[in-house]
């Protein structure tokens, strides 16, 4: 019994020595399919003076290319015209031409490619033409640019939208009618909501909408979030068109009714699409479905009612018809109203620029015509109560008026949801940084579960925070972000933003280490301190990278130790001790192909250091290094990441 845990030792140190020299001789796998973008033309996050006439994209291995490869958008999300992508360098740089000279403004190009492997990867990245905030009075005018075939489609498809489902509304109110009526008066002939014409011209305004964003393949419908809402809303029009052509083949009420129903999903992407959802995802989504139900209830049920009455005059049942309309559209009337007075206060972020920008003129132009709408239901109302119910009464002016006002509502709708809305003030005014001047030393850390990645070179710092989700395709509404720090020495900086998540200030580095201490707040993402140790003068160096990757190479065994956290409060948290090789550390590095704007940052109290950053995916890496080239320490900042690594080279053998 006592031989027992000696022979346990040794044949565990016999499998471990077997499985050790099999890690060794194996041949390293290919890295994971991440693809790494190392560099973009223009390069990510920056302001450039002039118009780029090219997008290039270097890539750490080959790529192909897939339909969608690359898009660019600019203000207010409209396309910007490229020619076909093509790979060049050993397949690993991805290009476009831009086929038409861009305005000053920010863009943003997203791209998606297949790896080596075969997996689909993608990502996007912004950068700014023009290198000069605009004027203060710019900054509180912001009326956007008008599409007007995208709104004249928009138009198309909330008409759509209302004549199907409020046209059903009105159907089934109807029915309830004839159904009271009975016998008595054999006139009320079913009148057939017009569930054909409606589905029909969202269908068309779906298909205008998705052939004008160029995401009519397949691929391109479900590849993005735009594209998939799109899908959503032909899939919708297509059933309610079908269910349609079976109601007016076997004519019943519940077919009637129930060919409405899948127009629903177009309200829900509606509500994902418009303009509160990107400032209050979850609430501005349920205040625009809201909204836009109860509207195309109203203006559908409407029209509907009327058509009906018109058929009905001779009986006297028309106002009987009216009349119960006139109670359902009081109820439909003050949600319409209270839902976008919220939504109007989410979007509008002063009063003054209710006249000043585009977007704050449609929106009081439509809330004058709202306004029309409630004297004239108030008079056709009061109309109503002074006739006799069983009395056959033409329909008056007051309810014709109320009708041409209504329609006269839905094009400024879609008016509305193509501008931009105007931007707060600070948001305007920030301008993206410019371009560095001479070598950059890139660091980065975590504030809690805030990233931090900043860029410090002659004569200015630039931070970047983002929070988990926004590298999605689909991100979260941007926080509001605040900045606040200071030198060691005690200085304030004087930081201004440069975009969502973006700060610059004015910097006079001295010789030496410098320590930066920030002061970062995202609500509601926890968040906190966080210090950068930036080492000056930074010595650009593209040789060590591809030295130090040789050297780790010939490593056969050693000792990683790593910890890896999303939420960093100065702790990284246990570390997690793991035997490997050389080779197989090195290749599922995202610098594994030596390609790097890398520099030398030599520090007497930190020792031999090599710094860079891939800006486009969000990487930022430290390496810390032996005089023989090997790695002693690792800082490695991924989005939601902070990954901190020790290298043991002489407790692993062989």
């Amino acid at each position: 019994m006592r031989m027992a845990p000696r022979r346990s030792a040794r044949a565990a140190g016999i499998l471990t020595t077997i499985w050790l020299t099999l890690l060794a001789l194996l041949p390293a796998p290919r890295a994971a399919a991440h693809a790494t973008l190392l560099a973009t033309t223009p390069p990510a996050g920056y302001a450039v003076a002039t118009a780029p006439r090219q997008l290039i994209l270097d890539f750490d291995e080959p790529v192909s290319i897939v339909p969608g490869a690359l898009t660019l958008t600019g203000p207010a999300g409209k396309p910007a015209a490229l020619a076909p992508p093509t790979l060049s360098v050993s397949e690993r740089r991805l290009s476009a031409e831009v086929r038409e000279t861009l305005p000053e403004g920010a863009y943003q190009v997203h791209w998606q490619v297949h790896a080596e492997d075969g997996d689909l990867v993608d990502g996007s990245f912004s950068f700014s033409v023009g290198t000069t905030a605009p004027p203060a009075a710019a900054a509180t005018s912001n009326s956007g640019q008008l599409d007007v075939l995208t709104a004249l489609l928009r138009w198309l498809l909330f008409a759509g939208l209302a004549l199907s489902l409020g046209g059903a509304g009105g159907a089934l109110l109807a029915a309830r009618i004839r159904r009271e009526a009975g016998q008595q008066d054999l006139e009320l002939t079913p009148v057939p909501a017009p569930l054909i014409t409606g589905a029909a011209l969202g269908l068309v305004a779906t298909v205008g909408l998705a052939a004008h964003a160029h995401t009519l393949v397949l691929t391109a419908l479900t590849g993005t979030a735009a594209g998939r809402v799109l899908g959503i809303e032909l899939v919708a029009f297509a059933v309610a068109l079908a269910l349609g052509a079976l109601a007016r083949a076997h004519p019943t009420i519940t077919l009637a009714t129930g060919a409405g129903l899948p127009l629903l999903a177009v309200i829900a992407a509606e509500a994902m699409r418009a303009h509160p959802h990107e400032v209050q995802p979850v609430t501005g989504a349920i205040l625009t479905a809201t909204h836009l139900l109860a509207a195309a209830l109203w203006v559908g049920g409407l029209a509907q009612v009327l058509r009906t009455a018109l058929r009905w005059r001779g009986a006297g049942w028309s106002c009987l018809l009216v009349y119960d309309y006139a109670r359902i559209a009081l109820v439909l009337l003050v949600v319409v109203v209270a839902t976008g007075t919220v939504q109007a206060l989410l979007l509008v972020p002063a009063p003054a620029d209710l006249v000043t920008t585009g977007y704050g003129r449609v929106l009081l132009t439509k809330i004058a015509l709202v306004l029309l709408v409630i004297v004239c239901a108030a008079l056709s109302r009061r109309r109503l109560r002074l006739s006799r119910i069983t009395q056959s009464r033409p329909v008056g002016r007051a309810v014709r008026a109320e009708t041409a006002a209504l329609a006269a509502v839905l094009p400024l709708t879609a008016v509305l949801v193509s501008l931009a809305p105007p931007t707060p003030a600070g948001t305007a005014l920030a301008a993206p940084p410019p371009l560095p001047s001479g070598p950059v030393v890139p660091v980065g850390t975590l504030a809690g579960q805030i990233t931090v990645t900043a860029a410090a070179s002659t004569g200015q710092l630039v931070v970047r925070l983002t929070t988990p989700g926004e590298e999605d395709s689909n991100p979260p509404a941007t926080p509001d972000y605040r900045l606040a720090g200071t030198l060691r020495s005690g200085q304030p900086l004087n930081f201004r933003g440069c975009g969502g998540g973006c700060f610059t200030a004015p910097l006079t580095w001295t010789d030496g280490d410098n320590t930066v201490a920030l002061s970062v707040s995202a609500p509601p993402w926890p968040a906190g301190a966080a210090t950068l140790d930036i080492p000056w003068p930074p010595r650009p160096d593209t040789t060590r990278l591809p030295q130090v990757i040789t050297a780790m190479r010939a490593v056969p065994t050693f000792t990683l130790r790593e910890a890896v956290t999303s939420d960093y409060h100065g702790d990284p948290g246990g570390e997690e001790a793991l035997p490997i090789t050389g080779p197989r550390f090195i290749v599922n590095e995202p610098y594994a192909a030596g390609i790097a704007n890398a520099v030398a940052l030599g520090s007497a109290e930190q020792g031999d250091q090599l710094a860079f950053a891939f800006p486009a995916q969000g990487y930022v890496i430290r390496l810390w290094l032996a005089p023989d080239n090997r790695i002693v320490r690792e800082v490695l900042v991924t989005p939601n990441h902070l990954i901190t690594r020790t290298f043991d080279y002489g407790r692993a053998q062989p």
